[in-house]
C-alpha cells in the first residue's frame, strides 16, 4: 500500500467483508471459504478488524497475540506468498491509516512496530 488510506467500510468479520464487497470466489468457493473460517481456530491469531479502502480494496488486521504485533493484510483469494521484503509502518488515526516508513522484518523491526501500537503491511 505504502500510501495513507481513507477506509470507506468497516465490517464485523473476514466473511462479512468478502461477501460485502462482492469479491469474485468463483475460482474455488470452497477452499476460499474454507480459508476464512479457518482462520477463527488459530489460537495465537486473532482478526481484529476487517475494512474496505477509497479503492474498494478489503483489508483486515490480525494481531499476533503473543507479541502483541498487527499485521495489516489485504484480502486476495488464492494468493499467498512468503516475503522478506519489509513492512510498511502505519498508524492509525481515525478512519485513517497514515503510512510512516518501512522497518526490518526482524526480531527488532517487530518489536518497535508492537510496542508503539503501529499496523505493520506489506511494502
Amino acid at each position: 500500500m505504502n500510501k495513507d488510506t481513507t477506509i470507506t467500510r468497516h465490517f464485523n468479520t473476514l466473511l462479512e467483508g468478502v461477501l460485502g464487497m462482492k469479491i469474485d470466489l468463483s475460482y474455488n468457493e470452497k477452499d476460499a471459504l474454507d480459508d476464512i473460517k479457518a482462520m477463527d481456530r488459530y489460537s495465537d491469531l486473532k482478526v481484529t478488524e476487517v475494512f474496505a479502502d477509497e479503492a474498494g480494496q478489503l483489508w483486515y488486521i490480525v494481531n499476533v497475540i503473543s507479541e502483541n504485533l498487527n499485521l495489516l493484510h489485504k484480502y486476495s483469494p488464492f494468493a499467498g506468498a512468503l516475503c522478506d521484503s519489509p513492512f510498511a509502518v502505519y498508524k492509525r488515526l481515525n478512519d485513517k491509516l497514515l503510512f510512516i516508513t518501512h522497518v526490518k522484518k526482524n526480531r527488532e523491526g517487530r518489536r518497535v512496530i508492537a510496542q508503539n501500537g503501529l499496523v505493520a503491511g506489506p511494502a
